[in-house]
């Protein structure tokens, strides 16, 4: 992102990954011009070597007063737990998660970006095995 302060005159350029319309970005924007520089493919997969927790993203067109969608990299949205956490309390926990996502979804928009049919998939980390007994027992389904 660009980001042109009036106050300092000063052109600051940093890639940003981030849930969209963040209060501070869009504040940002009542003041400043800004403009986000988007992040190419190539670019995203030497991200993703490194880190492979980043996924593709696109900003959706007039987030932040951009004409057009935007693509960069986010972070997935992970509940981590510890390894010898007892698998029927995590079983559980993933449960009530996914049989309450509307709740969460209007309580927070991120929420909105969690799918259970896929959110399995692609992980930095392994699945706990209380979590993986649910997916699979979702996917049974």
């Amino acid at each position: 992102m660009t980001s042109s302060s009036e106050k300092s005159g000063k052109n600051e350029r940093q890639k940003l990954p981030a849930k969209w319309q963040i209060s501070p970005l869009l504040s940002l924007t009542d003041t400043n011009a800004i403009r986000i520089v988007p992040i190419s493919g190539q670019e995203i997969e030497q991200i993703r070597l490194t880190y492979p927790f980043f996924v593709y993203a696109e900003i959706p067109a007039g987030t932040y007063r951009n004409p057009e969608q935007i693509p960069t990299v986010a972070i997935q949205n992970l509940m981590v737990v510890r390894a010898d956490m007892p698998e029927e309390v995590v079983y559980n926990l993933t449960k009530e998660l996914f049989e309450n996502l509307p709740t969460l979804k209007k309580a927070h928009s991120a929420a909105g970006m969690i799918d259970p049919d896929s959110s399995w998939r692609g992980l930095p980390l392994a699945l706990h095995p209380g979590a993986e007994r649910y997916y699979r027992e979702k996917r049974k389904k």
